[in-house]
């Protein structure tokens, strides 16, 4: 599906979740189409975004097309399709594939949630109903200890301590002589108390089992390593 353009335009392709029609349980179709850096079309409400972000979503809402206007603005933002559509989901709580979403592209997508749309942490990255933890936390699992380091970087980069612990808890295994200099100073990036549970969970060799089963992600309860 195509956004209709001007002769000499460039085609936008709609996304098939966030199209014309796409209402997620809102009392009104979508009243805007957010239009990513490689022509990916989304149509999306603005209360709903203007209610997630803490910046009028990057300071691009509200846009008002004028009584005369028979079709939705079209904002352009500077994220790519891949990601915007990780973001939209986390606003709209709907689910993130980790199959089908790669490392980087979840990673790209927190980075413009947190710092350009000012999505606030908890929910937009945090444990219980967050697609984008859980997606997170299943590359985490399926990737092993270099998976894990990933995502715990993710965490430390952005603040965000639930995760940095829970991606803690994969991290037995790791041979700590193989720690560089640059990713052990994503220790200290942290408050006292993640860091002390980290600590925990990486060096005590009594420290607790990860309780994330690789065949069981639905169902895994994506706690703290407390």
């Amino acid at each position: 599906m195509y956004l209709e353009t001007q002769p000499g335009e460039v085609s936008v392709q709609i996304s098939p979740v966030f199209h014309s029609s796409a209402r997620f349980n809102q009392a009104c179709d979508p009243d805007i189409v957010l239009v990513s850096s490689d022509n990916g079309g989304f149509y999306v409400h603005s209360p709903r975004l203007l209610a997630a972000s803490g910046n009028s979503f990057a300071g691009l809402l509200p846009v008002f097309a004028g009584p005369a206007s028979r079709a939705p603005p079209v904002v352009h933002v500077a994220d790519d399709a891949a990601t915007l559509d990780v973001v939209l989901r986390a606003v709209y709580l709907l689910p993130v594939d980790a199959a089908a979403v790669p490392l980087d592209v979840l990673a790209r997508a927190v980075d413009a949630g947190l710092r350009r749309y000012a999505l606030p942490a908890p929910p937009f990255v945090a444990p219980g109903t967050c697609p984008v933890f859980d997606a997170l936390m299943a590359h985490a699992v399926a990737r092993g200890v270099g998976g894990a380091q990933a995502v715990y970087t993710i965490a430390a980069r952005n603040g965000l301590e639930p995760l940095a612990v829970a991606a803690s808890e994969l991290l037995l295994s790791l041979d700590i002589s193989t720690i560089t200099d640059d990713w052990s100073i994503q220790l200290v990036v942290l408050n006292a108390e993640a860091a002390s549970k980290i600590r925990s969970n990486m060096w005590s060799s009594n420290g607790p089992q990860p309780r994330y089963e690789p065949e069981h992600l639905s169902e895994a309860p994506w706690g703290l390593g407390v």
